[in-house]
């Protein structure tokens, strides 16, 4: 789950800052409207988080970090394609579309990790787990400093495979026996939890 992290980190960290470039200075759209953008990929990862935890919980973790994975592959495609033929306010709206990839994985990863270790063990388990995100993070932008001076389009195409490799690691990932509670009446998306309150 670190490796497949690190890939989609790396992809992430080396098209974010460039779209944003992009978007300023060969689309001459204002700042202000480029902020707007990226508030609202913020805003729709958060919705697409809750829902992607929620599938993780119904339908399994490895089913939805496999849809989160597939759908980013198709997902960037379409935004490169849209690039190539011109199309970009179907690319902003594409881009905004993107957290629906990256929101149903980060949460059924987390969970599986939890999943799989003890309580002793979760600790270092999330630490290598957050380390080899922001080593993908740390060394994205520098690769899509590279990629860039080809064209940003490629930078997209460099998401595809970095989706599809992490689609391949994915398929290893055993599926764990979790035991799963159901909660009669209230919000499916919130589950009160007293020690977890406290100890936040």
């Amino acid at each position: 789950m670190s490796l497949s992290s690190m890939m989609r980190s790396i992809g992430m960290g080396a098209s974010w800052p460039f779209m944003a470039i992009f978007l300023s200075l060969y689309l001459h759209l204002a700042i202000y409207i480029v902020g707007i953008v990226f508030t609202l990929l913020s805003l729709m990862s958060m919705v697409f988080s809750l829902i992607g935890g929620y599938l993780a919980d119904l339908m399994g973790r490895k089913f939805t970090l496999m849809l989160g994975s597939i759908s980013g592959i198709f997902i960037y495609l379409f935004i490169a394609l849209s690039f190539q033929f011109n199309a970009y306010l179907i690319t902003i709206i594409l881009f905004i579309f993107s957290s629906f990839s990256g929101s149903l994985v980060y949460p059924s990863a987390s969970a599986l990790i939890s999943d799989v270790t003890l309580s002793d063990e979760r600790e270092g388990a999330y630490s290598v787990y957050r380390i080899l995100s922001n080593v993908g993070w740390a060394i994205g932008p520098f690769i899509g400093s590279l990629i860039y001076n080809t064209g940003i389009v490629y930078i997209f195409y460099s998401l595809v495979l970095a989706s599809i490799l992490q689609s391949v690691i994915i398929i290893f990932v055993k599926n764990p026996n979790t035991l799963r509670k159901t909660v009669s009446g209230g919000n499916p998306f919130i589950v009160y939890d007293k020690y977890l309150l406290f100890s936040a």
